[in-house]
């Protein structure tokens, strides 16, 4: 089976003002074959044809994406299909991952393709968002984009990158790898280099591991520099996972429908700091307190550590390298 996005380039290619450009795919279904479109404007297209019993349940709950039933006159016989579009350019590539999976489920399950394509786009609902999800601020995007550089690191490394990346799905730590972690900081701050730490147990290093500290100070600009989404576009260029990376993303509230808007949120990084979390780093945990069995009790823990002075704090690192090579060697 050939690859939706690939099929869409050559599609986009041939492509003119008159109409659809169709290509039937290698997948068939009881009334024919599924195919590929695009529309004068660009728009992508899966088209799976419909026999006169069945039926497709419309779903236009998701943004940039919709799943409706269509009528087309091809000569002077009337077809039906079940047509799932994809409306935001941002989310072609996405799309074409998406058509993937639809291909798949319907040559393992062809006898109700109304219900497969329904099924296949639910399961993607929590990567593309609902349509009225709100955007992520400026801060959030800042320490979004500060995860994705640690990221970039890591998968220069390992292939297993994206499975280190813990942070999206509620751990302790942004990044575990077996008993050692590290805490990922950014910051805005311009007259010291200052990171803020919420509760007791941010800088309290895992049972039997270790724990390093990654900070990033970033400057807000107009053009220029990087966004989260050109980190993104780095991630895949590297091989990762285009699904897995989207499910990570959606865990902190990062739909790419929203790359647009994003990609308009943009930051120069100015200057970093590596620390390996050590007994005499500047911190609270829980140990600091005279009785640590009543650390339960304090609520809304927040703090800032001045990292200014690197070299005379102690734990202080080269640079990134120095931590991802720690992490990843502890972890091993």
């Amino acid at each position: 089976m050939e690859n939706s996005e690939s099929i869409f380039h050559l599609l986009a290619r041939a492509g003119d003002a008159s109409g659809l450009q169709i290509r039937d795919s290698d997948i068939e279904v009881d009334a024919g074959h599924v195919a590929h479109a695009i529309n004068h404007s660009g728009m992508r297209t899966l088209l799976v044809p419909l026999t006169e019993e069945q039926t497709v349940r419309e779903d236009a709950a998701s943004r940039g994406v919709v799943l409706a039933e269509r009528e087309f006159i091809d000569g002077d016989v009337s077809r039906r299909f079940a047509m799932l579009r994809c409306e935001l350019p941002t989310l072609d590539e996405q799309f074409g991952v998406l058509c993937d999976e639809v291909l798949s489920a319907l040559a393992a399950s062809p006898d109700d393709p109304g219900t497969t394509c329904a099924g296949v786009l639910e399961r993607w609902r929590e990567l593309l968002g609902p349509r009225n999800e709100r955007l992520l601020g400026e801060s959030q995007l800042m320490g979004l984009l500060g995860e994705l550089r640690f990221l970039e690191r890591l998968a220069q490394e390992t292939p297993d990158a994206l499975t280190l990346w813990t942070g999206p799905t509620g751990s302790r730590f942004d990044f575990m790898a077996g008993s050692s972690a590290v805490e990922v900081k950014a910051t805005a701050s311009r007259e010291r280099f200052t990171v803020g730490i919420h509760g007791l147990l941010q800088l309290e290093p895992p049972s039997g591991g270790g724990l390093y500290l990654w900070a990033q100070r970033y400057e807000r600009v107009p053009d220029g520099s990087e966004s989260v989404p050109d980190s993104v576009r780095r991630l895949e260029a590297l091989g990762l996972s285009n699904h897995d990376l989207l499910e990570k993303l959606a865990g902190v509230g990062y739909m790419m429908a929203d790359a647009d808007a994003y990609g308009a949120v943009r930051f120069e990084a100015l200057d970093d700091r590596s620390f390996a979390v050590i007994d005499r780093f500047p911190r609270l945990v829980r140990a600091s307190l005279a009785d640590s069995s009543l650390a339960d009790r304090l609520l809304a823990v927040s703090y800032s550590i001045d990292l200014s002075d690197a070299i005379n704090i102690p734990g202080a690192m080269k640079d990134l390298d120095a931590v991802a090579t720690s992490f990843l060697g502890d972890g091993s």
